[in-house]
């Protein structure tokens, strides 16, 4: 015969086996604390670049002074991304700040009149000459435009200059007084710079 016993039962007897007492209601054990923990979770977060605040970096450009009977260089500190009007107003501003001694002027300053318009198209520069310009001295004609097409050409992306007047192409003088009748480049007047 064989006995069969619940398993109801055999966990009692388990139970009891192992010394747990059989208890009708629940108690709490002493010395144990219960802690309320949060339960945690993982979160994932995008960090956004902080911008940048900075101004734009400043450009150094080379501008061209008369000094005697030549020219000289003299480097100027403007804002990023200058254009060509910028370089025609250093000229016409002249070198006070760059040279405060007063050892280098500008054949433009105070003569803005001169230059009536300036345009970079392809990789050549325009200079648009008023009639005036015509009724200065040949030397002075000279040093004006070595130094308009000296500076122009150090700091833009051109190979030549063109000199115009009623919006016709004019022959210009070079460094030795002789007629351009292609665009100036700055072989044309480096000779200046030895005569300063």
């Amino acid at each position: 015969m064989s006995l069969r016993v619940p398993g109801c039962a055999v966990a009692v007897l388990l139970l009891v086996g192992c010394g747990i007492p059989l208890e009708s209601t629940s108690r709490e054990l002493p010395g144990l604390e219960v802690a309320d923990v949060a339960p945690t979770t993982t979160t994932t977060s995008i960090v956004e670049p902080i911008p940048e605040t900075t101004a734009p970096a400043a450009r150094g450009a080379l501008v061209y002074f008369i000094r005697g009977e030549g020219i000289v260089v003299r480097a100027v500190v403007l804002s990023a991304g200058y254009a060509e009007t910028e370089l025609l107003q250093l000229l016409v501003d002249g070198p006070s700040e760059v040279d405060p001694r007063g050892e280098v002027r500008s054949g433009l300053t105070q003569r803005a009149d001169l230059v009536e318009g300036l345009v970079l198209e392809a990789e050549t520069i325009q200079v648009d000459l008023s009639p005036l310009f015509a009724d200065l001295p040949g030397s002075e004609q000279v040093l004006i435009l070595g130094q308009l097409t000296m500076t122009l050409l150090a700091n833009l992306r051109a190979d030549g200059v063109v000199f115009r007047q009623n919006a016709q192409v004019v022959a210009v003088p070079d460094a030795n007084g002789q007629p351009l009748s292609r665009p100036a480049t700055r072989a044309d007047y480096i000779t200046l710079l030895t005569r300063a």
